[in-house]
């Protein structure tokens, strides 16, 4: 019984764990990636622009 109760609740801190570095990580990419879509839409209407 104890056994199991601990079991649980080390799954469920896992769970937060997990949780809190997927968020962190999401946020860190959007982070990573705002600039990165800047750059190519800029790059993108550069290309586009001759076209039209």
């Amino acid at each position: 019984m104890e056994q199991e109760e601990i079991l649980m609740s080390c799954r469920r801190d896992w769970w937060r764990m997990t949780r809190l570095v997927w968020l962190l990580r999401a946020g860190l990419r959007q982070m990573a990636c705002l600039p990165m879509t800047q750059k190519v839409i800029h790059m993108k209407e550069r290309l586009l622009l001759p076209l039209t």
